[in-house]
């Protein structure tokens, strides 16, 4: 820990996700770059699957690295298909349930699934206008007493609209690079203050809202 905080990037893919012809390396692969650009944590999150998170924190326990266990559900509202992020679902408890993953279901009810399991729910990428894969901005507001956290800084940048939602709001505002590639990992990140050891404090510190949204300069990603 540094100054009372650690970094995590919260949002990212293996090739376990849906993007195999485009994405060929490892939940190790990531463990290993997050650990290279100094990051505390990582969260993998791959489209609809818990497939790779078991390779995922064992490799955190073999490099010494927090990983927090995720998935990016795919919600529907109509002809659109929001993402909606679950951070700290235990694939072992996703194993033994008949609960499975609420893919495709509307976004209250993939919400309250996250929920059932301790997980934490994240507007993924929100967009100012409704995208096929986004929560507009007018949806955050709608459920916000129901989500625990959206996205204001990602790999493409930051967005101050979304920051100021998540104020008015009361939810915390989270940096995530949603990384494709290894290079992307740790250009926005959340800090948490305070003590972290496992994957269920930075949980317990996105519910408390002591987190804190930064992007990384090119000068400070290349210092690694």
């Amino acid at each position: 820990m540094r100054k009372g905080y650690c970094e995590f990037d919260l949002h990212g893919h293996t090739k376990y996700s849906a993007f195999p012809t485009t994405i060929n390396y490892s939940p190790e692969d990531v463990v290993i770059r997050a650990k290279e650009v100094g990051l505390d944590g990582i969260a993998i999150t791959g489209h609809d699957t818990i497939k790779g998170l078991d390779e995922g924190l064992n490799s955190a326990i073999k490099h010494g690295l927090i990983v927090i266990p995720g998935i990016e559900i795919t919600s529907r509202i109509g002809s659109k298909t929001p993402h909606i992020l679950a951070l700290g679902i235990a694939p072992d408890d996703i194993c033994r349930s008949k609960y499975k993953i609420p893919r495709y279901k509307d976004p209250c009810e993939v919400i309250a699934w996250i929920h059932d399991f301790g997980g934490v729910a994240i507007a993924a990428h929100p967009s100012k206008r409704w995208l096929y894969t986004s929560l507009s901005y007018k949806q955050v507001i709608k459920y916000h007493d129901i989500i625990d956290g959206i996205e204001v800084i990602t790999a493409h940048g930051q967005d101050e609209q979304l920051e100021v939602i998540a104020k008015e709001s009361n939810i915390a505002g989270l940096g995530c690079s949603d990384f494709h590639s290894l290079d992307e990992i740790g250009l926005a990140v959340t800090r948490v203050f305070g003590q972290v050891s496992n994957y269920e404090d930075v949980l317990q510190a996105i519910k408390e809202k002591k987190v804190k949204a930064f992007s990384q300069t090119n000068e400070q990603y290349s210092k690694f």
